[in-house]
């Protein structure tokens, strides 16, 4: 994780290789915590989302979810097309972005 700095935001990367949804939630919210106390932005980008050891389409709704209440930005790099088909099926509403398509 970067704090905010000069650009202020904050930024993590977070790998879900091995790991529980649960783990990764708690490795995420205190980022987007201090963002919004700070009234900075922040982007977390998500690696190997395919890995993840339990619930794909439940860390997904998490991150929706966050995404909208914490105003954070999430990346999503993701080989399987779980991702992908999750944002696709929110259309318009999805505050999650494919790594590709988000300009980072």
């Amino acid at each position: 994780m970067s704090d905010a700095g000069e650009g202020g935001s904050f930024e993590a990367r977070v790998d879900c290789r091995g790991r529980r949804a649960g783990d990764i939630l708690l490795q995420i919210l205190p980022i987007c915590l201090k963002a919004k106390h700070a009234r900075a932005q922040s982007f977390v980008f998500v690696e190997n989302l395919e890995l993840l050891e339990d619930s794909i389409t439940g860390l997904l709704k998490a991150f929706d979810r966050l995404a909208v209440d914490f105003e954070v930005f999430i990346a999503l790099a993701d080989s399987s097309g779980f991702g992908e088909a999750f944002v696709k099926a929110l259309g318009g509403r999805a505050k999650l972005r494919m790594a590709e398509s988000a300009g980072r």
